[in-house]
């Protein structure tokens, strides 16, 4: 599953960075932007397409609480896969020492970031959608480029 999970990771970024750069979606909130600003995004369509591709189930998938912060007191979002595996495609929003995509059992970048706890991942991830909720429209438009610009690992 490891392989597969960074193979999907790895797509997912790309796919996002391609968006972003095609200028199609730039008017779209902070997306213009990413990384920056999109992890709740990128974190539910991450899960979406993680279970898409049936790499693992909606009930194998966490997200941190939204009150999680880091020593400097900043906000982020990722995906845990079955309690032991974190994946993250927005790190490099900290800052250019961080990776683009992070798929690692023991990261000391989310280490950082406290109180750890988890809730599970929704489809409709009111982890997103409570605080986005004038943005919703957009996320289904983003969400409909990104599965028609997505490839099916399947057949890929």
């Amino acid at each position: 599953m490891i392989p597969e999970t960074i193979r999907a990771a790895q797509i997912m970024r790309r796919t996002l960075e391609e968006i972003r750069f095609s200028n199609k979606l730039s008017d779209i909130g902070a997306f213009g932007y990413f990384p920056e600003g999109c992890c709740e995004y990128a974190t539910v369509y991450l899960g979406r397409y993680l279970i898409r591709e049936k790499i693992c189930s909606i009930e194998n998938l966490r997200v941190p609480e939204k009150n999680i912060t880091n020593s400097e007191g900043k906000t982020h979002a990722w995906l845990n896969v079955n309690g032991n595996l974190n994946v993250d495609i927005t790190a490099d929003q900290f800052g250019k020492e961080q990776s683009p995509v992070i798929v690692s059992a023991n990261s000391s970048f989310h280490n950082d970031f406290q109180p750890m706890k988890w809730e599970p991942f929704e489809d409709t991830d009111r982890f997103v959608f409570d605080q986005l909720s004038e943005s919703l429209p957009y996320i289904k438009i983003i969400w409909k480029e990104i599965k028609d610009a997505l490839p099916l690992l399947t057949g890929a």
